[in-house]
Parts: structure tokens; sequence; C-alpha cells
């Protein structure tokens, strides 16, 4: 039979239910940290770029009319 020393043993060695709850909560938190900074990083990136685009697309805007206004003095 196992005595009361005995499971004292056991728990020392083998980890209990809650430790196992406790540690998969800490790796959890931990996971969720490290892709909220990875995806900050990402939306940061995301943004420069659709700016970028937003300045090419004033910038042909603005070449399109030239072009245009080109044609119809050559017509």
């Amino acid at each position: 039979m196992i005595t009361d020393q005995d499971m004292k043993k056991l728990e020392d060695k083998f980890a209990t239910k809650d430790d196992l709850k406790k540690a998969i909560q800490e790796n959890t938190d931990q996971i969720v940290t490290f892709m909220s900074e990875r995806f900050s990083v990402v939306i940061d990136k995301l943004d420069k770029c659709l700016e970028e685009l937003r300045i090419h697309r004033i910038i042909l805007g603005d070449y399109e009319e030239r072009i245009q206004g080109l044609e119809s003095k050559i017509r």
C-alpha cells in the first residue's frame, strides 16, 4: 500500500495536474506575447507599404493627367 510518505516522494519526482496547468498557462502567455509582438512588427511594415502605395498612386495619377494633356495637344 502507498503511504503518505510515498506520495510525497512521488509528488517531488512527477508533475501534478496543477503543475501542468500552470506550465501550460505560462507557455500560452509567452506564445501570445511573442505573437502579439510579431504581429505588431508586421502591421507596422504593412502600414509603411500601404503608405508607399498611396504615394505611388498619387504620382501615377499625376503622370496620367500629364499624358492626357499631352495627347490632347497632339491631336
